[in-house]
């Protein structure tokens, strides 16, 4: 009982995360990047904030930011950023304001996925293929359906 405590508590936490995603966009011309980024969670460590990562992000316990991903994201517990272009990794928890590429995590969240999500729950608001048991996309003409959703 303790230990589906613990992951419910560590599931809201992500998802709480998920609203700090969605922050105002930061102008992107001539932004610095980097080829490695490590973080220890949401916007502390690196430059997780201000540069974009042309390589990996990697977070202990978790990564995330407002900057853009091209490349592989990989958090121990979860990963959270604005935009990933490539792999987006956490066994718990992956939260994406657009994904064009894979996420994969026990829980996937995006606004935009051009690519596909992979989790036991994965939530889309306007399009992505989805595998999984809880497959929601909210802008489809069929938001809920178990096992695989698609909506291009």
């Amino acid at each position: 009982m303790k230990g589906k405590m613990r992951i419910c508590a560590l599931a809201f936490v992500f998802f709480a995360m998920a609203a700090s995603v969605g922050a105002a966009e930061k102008q992107k011309e001539n932004r610095p990047w980097e080829f490695l980024q490590l973080g220890v969670w949401y916007g502390v460590g690196s430059n997780q904030n201000e540069a974009d990562v042309y390589g990996f992000r990697i977070g202990l316990p978790v990564c995330g930011g407002q900057s853009t991903v091209s490349g592989i994201e990989l958090g121990v517990l979860g990963a959270s950023s604005q935009q990933v272009n490539g792999l987006q990794l956490g066994p718990l928890a992956v939260i994406a304001n657009k994904l064009n590429g894979l996420s994969l995590g026990i829980a996937n969240m995006a606004d935009t996925v051009n690519g596909l999500q992979i989790g036991v729950v994965n939530v889309a608001k306007d399009r992505s293929v989805q595998i999984g048991l809880v497959n929601w996309i909210s802008d489809s003409c069929l938001p809920f359906f178990p096992f695989v959703n698609v909506k291009f």
